[in-house]
């Protein structure tokens, strides 16, 4: 037993060794987690107080008890540090991320019992145009989620119909209003511009 945690110390250290001197070869000063900087100020010789330098070395002994985590959140430092994200994203590239939303079936909130009635975009973006004399939220059609409403618009093809919708609270869902693009009566985009707590 009493080798086993020897072991595991010594494997400790000697990994905490290798990244503190992968971090004096890594040096920047822009973009580091403190992890990084805590790493860089303790193998610093700089003047410091004894206090300050018995609160430092104090940290290694932590450091070394707990040496999985460190490394785990060392490892990511270093690799954010050379530019690599981690952990990778779970779709993957933009390509398989397409593929696999093409396969899931998308569950819209808005169900045909919430459409209200057909609605013109013009009229839409008339009704909802923002104008703030304050100039915080942009002039243009629901101001802040006019990406939103222009993604919707993206999804309509001259065979579709603009429906505006609103729809009650379902389960822990909110109830909301906002606009569907239905194709041959399925809804096939949604933009939510209201929630209710309802």
């Amino acid at each position: 037993m009493l080798q086993a945690f020897g072991l595991y110390l010594l494997i400790g250290a000697l990994l905490l060794g290798l990244t503190a001197l992968l971090v004096r070869l890594l040096r920047k000063d822009e973009g580091v987690s403190e992890l990084v900087q805590l790493a860089r100020q303790m193998s610093a010789s700089q003047d410091k107080s004894w206090n300050q330098k018995l609160q430092e070395w104090a940290t290694y002994p932590l450091m070394l008890l707990v040496w999985p985590l460190v490394m785990i959140l060392a490892i990511q430092a270093l690799l954010k540090l050379v530019g690599v994200v981690w952990p990778p994203r779970p779709w993957g590239t933009n390509a398989q991320a397409a593929d696999t939303t093409a396969q899931i079936e998308i569950k819209f909130i808005c169900q045909s019992a919430d459409l209200l009635k057909p609605i013109d975009p013009e009229q839409a973006e008339v009704a909802s145009y923002v104008h703030d004399p304050m100039g915080r939220v942009p002039d243009q059609p629901f101001g802040h989620l006019h990406l939103g409403w222009a993604e919707l618009l993206s999804h309509l093809e001259p065979q579709d119909t603009l429906w505006q919708f609103r729809s009650p609270k379902r389960g822990l869902k909110s109830a909301c209003a906002g606009f569907a693009v239905l194709r041959k009566n399925q809804v096939i985009a949604e933009f939510i511009h209201e929630r209710h707590p309802q």
